[in-house]
């Protein structure tokens, strides 16, 4: 039915199986977008919490590091210093949270699929296999389809 009418000018028709194909590229195009978009902000939200935690460490040992510089510690050495410091505070944050997911993780679902028919309320749902015409619960809108019908078993 639907390659007599896509050939009529100005009109397109799509079987369920296009639809579904349809559905399915545009959900996977646009979570791409999505995940590509989260990626972006969540590297710069860290990018600027990470200098943030460095220069606020850095402001609070100015004391300490005044005293390195009397001393004559190299400028080299003392910011390798805060970047070690840094990167234990990186990396102990990450050991929590590595152990914390590892716990959490049975709770949550691994995959969670979709399907077209979800998309379809489920008041609406029932009637989506009938044609054209057809009711739901008569007897000539069951024909030729096996496991529909309303008549029970002799």
């Amino acid at each position: 039915m639907a390659e007599p009418i896509r050939r009529w000018k100005h009109l397109e028709a799509y079987t369920q199986a296009q639809m579904e194909e349809i559905l399915v590229a545009k959900l996977i195009a646009t979570s791409a977008r999505q995940i590509a978009m989260f990626l972006v902000i969540l590297a710069v939200v860290s990018a600027a919490i990470v200098a943030f935690i460095i220069y606020s460490m850095t402001l609070g040992k100015i004391r300490e590091i005044a005293v390195l510089k009397l001393i004559g510690t190299r400028n080299r050495t003392i910011a390798g210093m805060i970047l070690q410091q840094a990167l234990g505070l990186g990396l102990i944050g990450f050991v929590v949270g590595k152990v914390a997911a590892t716990f959490w993780a049975p709770i949550f679902p691994k995959y969670v699929l979709l399907e077209p028919g979800d998309a379809v309320p489920r008041a609406d749902r029932r009637d989506a296999d009938l044609c054209a015409g057809q009711h739901l619960g008569h007897p000539r809108g069951a024909e030729g389809r096996p496991g529909r019908g309303d008549r029970g078993l002799k």
